[in-house]
């Protein structure tokens, strides 16, 4: 069948639309979250784990508590102390009720960090001396370099502050660290019992001097945290963002897979989600540039929402899920977009012009071939 001449220029116009058009191109059509854990070999089951608590002269009194909790769900558990001696004097607000280390830190072998999957600090009057010992910084930032958790419970986070471990992440607030963490880079947030955020389990805290903060610190749920992250298990099952690139403004579509990290895990027990939003940070940066919030519509654990950056660059996409709970999970890097720049104007004007002028030549030989 013959093509006529309207067709053909049709067609021909069609082109030099397209030509002048920035198509949003997309590398992959989907990015799938896959957990990092820097290599670590994860535990298979709580009785795996190995957690390695620090405490040092008048611990605080929820030290037992992490103690049995992680001894009743089948950890193993070594008592390192930063003392002059084995037997460890416990707070003074309770009960003398010392108790008698396994390792001194001074004859620890950092060398054999890699045995244990947790570092955990528990609270109290222990943080003054720990928080200026320089061999207590080593071991911080030799667990944080073999990949294990890191975990603190109220008072217990000045320990950690003094290794400067928490640029760019969240933490749970306690009115007497905030402040270091901010120095520290790190991000305090209000009204969670616990927050995990890549290595670090952070556990909130209440009381004082004349009385028990360990009634009120969110032991449980910091313990919770701490095994979940030991056994890389996530609320987040996958994060699909569609497309992988485009133009500024270009309406990036995220889809969050969910999934219940305590199924099947004896000593865990399940939690409802409460809320899950995606926040989207520039490639190298721990500002946020635009935080949305993800919905379920279809109740199937799938949270779905859009986001437009009119910025140029690459973009990491972090998730962040409460619970009933009242703990955060954040889990960086899940995806990544890229925001590409516009088509310089130029090879606009330049592309339109070359199709306007095949145009004008197709009906010109057109009409030419007809008057012969």
């Amino acid at each position: 069948m013959a093509m006529n001449s309207k067709s053909l220029v049709f067609i021909l116009a069609f082109m030099m639309f397209l030509v002048s058009w920035q198509v949003p191109t997309t590398s992959d059509s989907v990015q799938v979250f896959t957990q990092d854990n820097d290599g670590k070999v994860l535990a298979q089951d709580i009785d795996d784990i190995d957690a390695l608590i620090l405490i040092g002269n008048f611990f605080g009194w929820n030290f037992f508590d992490v103690r049995d909790i992680l001894l009743g769900w089948g950890a193993d558990v070594t008592v390192v102390t930063g003392g002059a001696s084995l037997t460890v004097p416990s707070c003074l607000n309770r009960p003398a009720t010392p108790v008698t280390a396994d390792l001194l830190l001074s004859a620890f072998d950092l060398n054999t960090i890699d045995n244990y999957d947790i570092l955990f600090v528990p609270a109290g009057g222990q943080w003054q001396a720990l928080s200026l010992s320089s061999a207590v910084v080593d071991l911080i930032l030799a667990a944080q370099s073999a990949g294990l958790v890191i975990a603190s419970i109220c008072i217990g986070h000045r320990v950690l502050t003094a290794a400067n471990i928490g640029e760019g992440l969240k933490v749970a607030y306690y009115t007497q660290s905030v402040v270091f963490w901010e120095n520290d880079g790190a991000i305090p947030v209000n009204g969670m019992f616990s927050v995990s955020d890549s290595q670090l389990v952070t556990g909130g805290g209440g009381g004082g001097l004349t009385e028990g903060g360990y009634t009120v610190a969110p032991t449980s749920e910091t313990c919770v945290m701490s095994v979940k992250a030991a056994l890389g298990l996530s609320f987040v099952e996958s994060c699909v963002v569609t497309p992988t690139s485009g133009g500024p403004g270009t309406p990036f579509s995220i889809s969050v897979e969910t999934t219940d990290p305590a199924a099947g895990v004896t000593g865990l027990t399940s939690t409802t989600i409460v809320s899950v939003q995606a926040c989207i940070y520039p490639s190298g940066s721990t500002a946020v540039a635009h935080t949305i919030t993800l919905t379920d519509t279809d109740a199937d654990g799938t949270y779905t929402g859009s986001v437009s950056v009119a910025v140029e660059g690459e973009f990491s996409v972090a998730i962040e899920v409460t619970d009933s709970d009242q703990t955060l999970e954040v889990v960086r890097d899940t995806a990544v977009l890229t925001v590409q720049p516009p088509l310089p104007i130029i090879l606009i004007i330049g592309g339109g012009v070359v199709a306007i002028v095949a145009v004008i030549v197709v009906v010109f030989f057109l009409r030419r071939r007809r008057s012969t």
